[in-house]
């Protein structure tokens, strides 16, 4: 049987879930966010708004607790490669719908957002989550890396386009 606080502990993400289908689903969003980016963007809300902990290739619950903070910086660890690839994706879908010089703000926008919402959450509905500026600094990472490969293969993709119609 269901406890009543280990269904707290999932409601965030399962609401937000609802909110990003509910948006999803309306023909004139569909436009602008294609399937994988909207399957992207469940996965990343499962994996960083619900007690699931993934360390070092390591799935489990997170048992009942609030987490901690953590401002040391210590970029010399798995879960930094963990979160930099968790927002490669995120990176590309801003910069095709924002201008380059954005990503910068948008990746420490995300970064702390994410983690300060993981701090509340975590201390409101016992999610246990970590809030840690290495992670900041991943996700930052992650969209601007992210976004430099779309606006690079954007320009290479348009490069070729132009070669192959000049032939």
């Amino acid at each position: 049987m269901i406890e009543r606080s280990d269904f707290m502990r999932w409601l965030f993400g399962l609401i937000l879930a609802l909110l990003l289908t509910a948006w999803y689903l309306p023909k004139e969003n569909r436009k602008h966010l294609h399937l994988w980016e909207y399957l992207y963007l469940m996965t990343v809300n499962v994996l960083v708004f619900t007690p699931l902990s993934i360390t070092d290739f390591w799935i489990s619950i997170t048992p009942l607790g609030t987490g901690r903070v953590s401002f040391e910086v210590y970029l010399w660890q798995f879960s930094v490669l963990e979160n930099i690839w968790l927002t490669i994706p995120l990176g590309a879908m801003i910069a095709k719908h924002r201008p380059a010089w954005s990503l910068i703000i948008s990746g420490l926008v995300v970064g702390g957002g994410i983690e300060t919402i993981q701090y509340l959450i975590s201390h409101w509905w016992w999610l246990n989550r970590s809030s840690d500026i290495n992670d900041v600094i991943a996700n930052a990472i992650g969209v601007m890396i992210g976004g430099v490969v779309w606006k690079v293969g954007s320009k290479l993709k348009g490069s070729l386009t132009t070669v192959m119609k000049g032939n």
